[in-house]
């Protein structure tokens, strides 16, 4: 038998209420703290309290979920607006939003921005900006659970595809704003860790309704529903919005969840056991802004027809612009060639390395290439300059695709041992374990280097199988 959940999204969903129906539905609030807590990098940063409150004419009872933010939910600036009003993605508009949480920002609206100001001035107001990669890397270090970790990143690359479509950049070049990104993090990975906790396997969705109306935010007056959530809406199965309620129905970390963790086939024959109830923050006279979640299990029969494909979009290759920088070098050595990568690489570069060629005259020299974000290249040039070794750079851009990377802690009879694996199509197509901390354990119980490793990549398998259908 196969634990499922059925999403019941007749009035919309956005991660706010479906964290607080999956709450509803069994999930312990300390244990997800717990887990939430685990993202070390914000930690202290946030916290979620949990309020009964009745929805509709019907007074239906359901949980609402409010995520508190250190930053006050203060939006971060955009090109061109030097302070924003109480406008800016508001749930105090004229018409009426559908979901939110009771701040400024609205019904978990994490639209994300290009920003051009600078960084630091933008954290002193809002904290810090954070971008796909800074969030890639803050979910990576954390201690989650390895499919927490895959599916967590994987709707946060759906979020910013759908923001850099939408915008004309790439995923690199979008930040989220602040108030969303706090928010959308902790909506999004606890959703995920929700669904790990309450040890589901499949997740299934009803058709999203699509509303109208308008949207006010920093850039402007934007329909409903809004760019990023119709680019994450294609393909998805949809249908007319009640049409007493003109406003959002579905937000892009709705859309992106949706999208990332349930599966495109039918509902299947199943056994619900458990319900869950959350709340968006408006309360329509005629209609319950609610959103239902059905826990149970898939009948034998179905159990074995229906393949899983909860990873189906973690087959997303990432899509980078980045810059190459390279210089020839000669009358160089091997010392500093390895000082220079070393420091690049402390800089921000992505990846450094250097290739043997012949420079004029037959003499013997190398090429130094460094694969750069376009915001370092200033700091990488000048660091090479400083040195004295080349009077000439090369720069030009490259498009670089990258399988989805997952960090992931297992615990082995030697030790805690790190996992960095790629996937693709769904499955790990690679994994290594962990070099450092291999020889560490290594060093301290006299074991074999290779037997080491080996051991951490056998456990890191079987951990992925339990995750698997």
């Amino acid at each position: 038998m196969t634990k499922i959940c059925y999403i019941d999204a007749f009035s919309g969903v956005a991660g706010d209420m479906l964290l607080a129906a999956l709450i509803d539905s069994g999930c312990q609030l300390d244990q997800l703290k717990t887990e939430l807590n685990k993202l070390e990098e914000i930690s202290g940063e946030w916290d979620i309290s949990v309020e009964r409150v009745l929805r509709g004419s019907g007074r239906i009872s359901a949980n609402y979920v409010k995520v508190s933010s250190i930053y006050d939910h203060k939006p971060a600036n955009v090109p061109g607006h030097e302070e924003l009003q109480d406008h800016s993605h508001g749930d105090d508009h004229s018409h009426d939003h559908s979901h939110g949480h009771d701040h400024s920002h609205g019904n978990d609206h994490d639209h994300s921005h290009m920003h051009t100001q600078d960084d630091a001035t933008i954290e002193k107001k809002t904290g810090p900006m954070r971008n796909f990669k800074s969030i890639e890397e803050l979910i990576n270090k954390s201690k989650l659970d390895a499919s927490v970790k895959t599916k967590g990143i994987a709707v946060f690359h759906a979020l910013a595809e759908a923001e850099a479509k939408t915008h004309g950049t790439t995923i690199d070049k979008v930040h989220f704003h602040e108030v969303g990104a706090i928010d959308s993090i902790v909506d999004t990975v606890g959703v995920v860790i929700a669904m790990h906790l309450l040890k589901i396997k499949k997740c299934f969705c009803s058709k999203l309704p699509l509303s109208s109306g308008t949207v006010m935010t920093a850039h402007g007056l934007l329909p409903v529903p809004a760019p990023a959530t119709m680019q994450l809406l294609l393909d998805l199965p949809t249908c007319k919005g009640p049409s007493n309620i003109c406003g959002e129905l579905v937000t892009p970390t709705g859309a992106s969840l949706i999208k990332v963790l349930c599966s495109s086939k039918p509902l299947p024959n199943f056994t619900p056991q458990k319900i869950g109830i959350g709340a968006g923050t408006k309360n329509f006279e005629n209609h319950p802004n609610i959103l239902r979640v059905l826990i149970g299990e898939i009948e034998s029969a179905d159990d074995v027809q229906i393949a899983s494909d909860l990873t189906k979009n973690l087959s997303t290759l990432i899509h980078d612009r980045l810059v190459m920088l390279e210089t020839n070098l000669d009358d160089v050595t091997g010392e500093f060639l390895s000082f220079i990568s070393i420091e690049l690489l402390k800089i921000g570069a992505r990846d450094v390395w250097t290739t043997p060629t012949y420079m004029k005259k037959g003499r013997p020299g190398f090429v130094l290439k460094a694969l750069c974000d376009s915001s370092v290249i200033p700091k990488v040039m000048e660091r090479i300059f400083r040195e004295g070794a080349t009077l000439g750079m090369r720069t030009y851009a490259v498009d670089r695709h990258s399988v989805p990377r997952v960090e992931a802690k297992v615990s082995t009879k030697y030790g805690s041992i790190n996992v960095k694996s790629g996937l693709y199509d769904g499955k790990v197509v690679s994994a290594k374990s962990e070099y450092e901390d291999c020889a560490k354990a290594s060093r301290e119980l006299g074991i074999p280097l290779k037997i080491v490793a080996e051991e951490a990549l056998e456990v890191f398998k079987k951990e992925m199988e339990k995750i698997k259908d």
